[in-house]
């Protein structure tokens, strides 16, 4: 019985073995298959490099001739010599919220200024034949943007329910720097 047992067991030990060869086979194979090292080359032009490179060469003229151009659009412009403090540039206002919360809620209107800006938001809501709500706010500086500052309006200000125009504007003292962005909110009490 001891020699029966003993072939029993080398033949499974083989057969464990063989399993297992084959099944780290099997996994290399997969492994390998699947893990192709892909070729980054760019085959276009005449010289060919991997395409994630940057080329740390010196400009190629027409890479100095698109600088030029962009140096130029981008300068400022001067007149006689001497730069003026003041910018004739006009900003643009553009209103990123308007609208009730719910019924009998506030009317929020929010805001985003390009460019900088001095001076206040000046907000008027309107309807026919009721009177304007007029609201001036202070521009608040973002770190990477200006805005108006949050305008609320409490639905109990408006004398009616209906459509209201709303305009909003940047002005510096009597003059309207930006353009007047305008929409339309419906008012619910």
């Amino acid at each position: 019985m001891r020699i029966k047992n003993n072939i029993t067991n080398h033949r499974f030990f083989l057969l464990a073995v063989c399993g297992l060869l084959v099944l780290v086979g099997g996994l290399y194979l997969s492994f390998k298959h699947f893990h192709k090292a892909e070729q980054k080359t760019n085959l276009t032009g005449a010289h060919s490099r991997p395409v994630n490179s940057v080329d740390y060469g010196p400009p190629s003229a027409q890479q100095k001739q698109a600088g030029d151009i962009i140096k130029q659009q981008g300068a400022p412009q001067t007149t006689s010599g001497t730069s003026s403090s003041t910018s004739t540039q006009q900003n643009t206002i553009t209103i990123t919220r308007l609208g009730q919360s719910a019924r009998g809620g506030s009317v929020t209107l929010t805001t985003l200024i390009s460019n900088s800006a001095t001076g206040q938001c000046v907000a008027t809501f309107s309807l026919a034949g009721q009177t304007t709500i007029t609201r001036t706010v202070a521009i608040a500086n973002g770190p990477t943007y200006y805005s108006c500052e949050p305008i609320d309006v409490s639905s109990s200000e408006f004398s009616s329910e209906g459509t209201w125009q709303v305009t909003i504007y940047v002005q510096q003292g009597s003059s309207i720097v930006s353009n007047k962005a305008t929409g339309s909110v419906t008012v619910q009490k």
